[in-house]
């Protein structure tokens, strides 16, 4: 697992993210276009445009902060499809 954060500039300030590669087999060319990815998705700097680096997050308790972080919002997306799925069995079950 490899965590990368980007850094996204443009004219009114900045913004950070950080996203959690599950294989370490992604090449560099790779990571760029995801990282473009996410920056085309993130509407700030979209008028004026902007610029972005990335780079492999080695301190552990950013790690650690940011996978409890993707663990957290994980979670919260069972929680959604549990009640999703109880709904609909109550609508076959009636």
């Amino acid at each position: 697992m490899k965590i990368i954060r980007i850094n996204k500039k443009f004219r009114n300030g900045t913004k950070e993210h950080f996203l959690v590669l599950m294989d370490e087999s992604y090449s560099y060319d790779e990571i760029d276009i995801i990282a473009e990815e996410w920056c085309e998705s993130e509407l700030s700097g979209m008028n004026y445009g902007y610029s972005y680096e990335w780079w492999f997050v080695e301190d552990i308790e950013i790690i650690n902060t940011v996978v409890w972080d993707k663990i957290n919002i994980i979670n919260e997306r069972i929680e959604i499809l549990e009640a999703e799925k109880c709904e609909m069995k109550k609508f076959i079950y009636k």
